[in-house]
């Protein structure tokens, strides 16, 4: 029963690292032009738009909406997804949240 317990244990410590490692090969065909959405008027004060991209499932791309959101701190600034050729593979680079430099 302990052998069991360490393989199982074993096998979920590696599974990020399996899933991180297909993650990286990215599809070796461009993605398409970014759809273009109109995104209205924020929900709230403040929100920013998040504009969508197009996600690689796999087979093909897939477009994921945009959506509105809050930032987390007051002046953040969205950096959107982008694609990035790296080789003969295209690669998603996360969109993310970056803080304005703090001038002294």
């Amino acid at each position: 029963m302990k052998k069991i317990a360490l393989l199982v244990l074993l096998a979920l410590c590696l599974a990020p690292v399996v899933s991180t490692a297909q993650d990286e090969q990215g599809p070796r065909i461009a993605p398409p032009v970014p759809l273009t959405e109109t995104p209205g008027n924020p929900p709230h004060e403040g929100w920013v738009w998040i504009h969508g991209h197009h996600h690689w499932d796999g087979q093909h791309y897939a477009w994921v909406k945009g959506h509105w959101a809050e930032p987390p701190h007051p002046g953040d600034v969205w950096v959107p997804h982008h694609w990035e050729k790296k080789g003969d593979d295209w690669v998603l680079i996360h969109g993310h949240w970056e803080s304005p430099p703090v001038h002294h």
